[in-house]
C-alpha cells in the first residue's frame, strides 16, 4: 500500500543572529515532530561561506532564519540582513528565507519579499512559536511540490507505457 505524507520528514534551519539571546532562544526551543537539522550562525559572512561550500540544502527543504544587524568583536557592521538575503536567493535559490526583524525594524518587511524572502518575524515573546508554524508550513508545502513532481513523473510513465502497449497490439494485428 503506498502511504503519502504531506509533510517534509527532514528539514535544515539555519539561524543567521548576532544575538546570542535569540540564537539560545530559537536553538533550544525548536522542537518539532521533524527531523530537524538546526545550525546557527552569528554572522552573514559565515553562513555564506557555508551555504557555498555545503550542498546540504540542495537534498532537502532548508529555511533560513536571518536577524538584520551584524557586528564583529570590534563592534564594527558587518553585512546587514539584506545583503545576506541577496547573496543566499543567488548562491541557493532554493533556501527559503524568513527575516527576524526588531519592532523598529518592520519598515523593510515588504522589500524584503520582492528581494526574495518569504516572510519576516519580528523579535518577541513569539518569536518561537511564529518560527516553528513558518518551518511546517514551508514543509508542508515543500512536501505537496514534491509530491505533484512525483505524480507527473509517474503519468508521463504510465503515458508511455500505455502507448508502448498499444503500438505493440497495432504491430500483432497489423503484421
Amino acid at each position: 500500500m503506498c502511504q503519502f505524507t504531506y509533510t517534509s520528514k527532514k528539514v535544515n534551519v539555519y539561524v543567521v543572529e548576532y544575538s546570542p539571546e535569540y540564537l539560545k532562544l530559537l536553538e533550544s526551543n525548536f522542537k518539532l515532530p521533524l527531523k530537524v537539522n538546526f545550525r546557527s550562525f552569528v554572522t552573514g559572512e559565515k553562513f555564506i561561506n557555508f551555504i557555498t561550500e555545503s550542498k546540504e540544502w540542495k537534498h532537502r527543504l532548508s529555511v533560513a532564519f536571518i536577524g538584520y544587524n551584524f557586528f564583529d568583536e570590534y563592534n564594527r557592521t558587518l553585512m546587514n540582513g539584506l545583503e545576506v538575503l541577496e547573496s543566499v536567493k543567488k548562491i541557493a535559490p532554493s533556501v527559503e528565507v524568513v527575516m527576524m526583524s526588531n519592532p523598529n525594524e518592520v519598515e523593510y518587511g515588504g522589500y524584503i519579499k520582492k528581494m526574495g524572502a518569504y516572510d519576516y518575524v519580528l523579535k518577541d515573546e513569539n518569536l518561537v512559536d511564529r518560527a516553528k508554524n513558518f518551518v511546517l508550513m514551508l514543509s508542508g508545502n515543500y512536501a505537496i511540490r514534491v509530491y505533484k513532481k512525483n505524480v507527473k513523473v509517474l503519468l508521463i510513465l504510465w503515458i508511455i507505457s500505455f502507448a508502448i502497449l498499444l503500438a505493440a497490439i497495432l504491430y500483432i494485428f497489423l503484421f
